[in-house]
């Protein structure tokens, strides 16, 4: 049985597919096209947090038995549900991973650019504070020399 025809054997519906690779994965809870079937009915679902712990197990049980291009699409899979996920650190980490399998994987690739254009998270002012180098210091403090320059020359100029 092939990892394509399990999801699909119900006509392409998500709880189907899912409920008969749920029961197929009691009965051999570690073979790989089982393992195959739930993380892809998971991540068509959208259950992220479930799609992502099955192809991390397709991964540490079954590595070895995997071609380049299998290993690289479900590393691209766990990046794309770390995006999802708003894990752009992790996402990024799992693409690179792919992209090291296959240097040229369009859908790596393509998934890079999209976590890449993601709104870059919040930071507050004080967690930059705190991590700013040398560079970043000398030149803070100098636009800030600066502007307070600028704002005293407005005020003599204005009185």
């Amino acid at each position: 049985m092939s990892n394509s025809t399990l999801p699909s054997r119900h006509g392409g519906n998500g709880d189907k597919a899912l409920k008969a690779n749920a029961h197929a994965n009691t009965l051999g809870p570690k073979h790989l096209p089982i393992l195959q079937g739930l993380a892809a009915s998971h991540c068509r679902l959208k259950d992220w947090e479930k799609a992502f712990k099955f192809y991390q197990m397709i991964l540490v049980q079954h590595r070895e038995a995997l071609a380049k291009d299998e290993v690289t699409d479900t590393f691209y899979r766990l990046g794309v549900i770390k995006r999802e996920q708003q894990d752009k650190r992790r996402a990024i980490n799992f693409l690179e991973k792919a992209l090291e399998e296959v240097p040229n994987h369009k859908n790596t690739l393509e998934a890079f650019i999209a976590t890449y254009q993601q709104d870059p998270p919040a930071v507050s002012y004080t967690h930059l504070r705190a991590h700013e180098t040398v560079l970043d210091l000398v030149c803070r403090l100098l636009l800030e020399n600066k502007k307070t320059t600028t704002s005293r020359k407005d005020t003599i100029t204005h009185t």
